[in-house]
């Protein structure tokens, strides 16, 4: 009985003259110290096909993760200044006006804040509306307003 070493033990048809006979490989040392090619090609496949799929989903994910701090840092600030001026207001002063930079020290984005005050009438009565706009490269990408009322007393 042989033993069989890496792998299937392969027959070849051998050519003699007319016929052709099968006969089983005799693995010798040479043979067996080498290795199978068939393999060595399915796993580079392998490889050259999942490893890109991969990098492609970690990439996206990433990416995706660091949209998600973005837009979120836009949204705190955003409601901090909306807190900041509600707060103002009822201790009897006028909200914060103008273009404001975010409460981030390491923000490294170009989003300004644009905070406005209006004046306007309901049903007679006079309350502000106080909005603040996150602008980026010219573009509004979050908008949050709220009416301030008469100051509790």
């Amino acid at each position: 009985m042989q033993k069989i070493e890496y792998g299937f033990l392969f027959k070849q048809a051998v050519y003699d003259g007319n016929r052709c006979k099968n006969t089983t490989l005799n693995f010798s040392e040479a043979s067996i110290s080498g290795f199978l090619y068939g393999d060595a090609i399915i796993g580079a496949t392998i490889v050259l096909i999942i490893l890109p799929v991969m990098l492609q989903i970690l990439f996206l994910s990433t990416q995706n993760l660091e949209m998600s701090y973005h837009r979120d840092q836009i949204e705190q600030d955003v409601v901090a200044f909306i807190e900041e001026g509600k707060s103002a207001y009822d201790s009897g002063n006028m909200p914060k006006v103008g273009v404001a930079k975010s409460h981030f020290s390491s923000s490294t984005t170009s989003t300004e804040y644009i905070l406005t005050e209006e004046p306007i009438e309901v049903n007679g009565i006079f309350i502000s509306r106080y909005t603040v706009q996150a602008v980026e490269f010219g573009k509004t990408v979050y908008e949050v307003s709220t009416y301030l009322g008469a100051p509790l007393e």
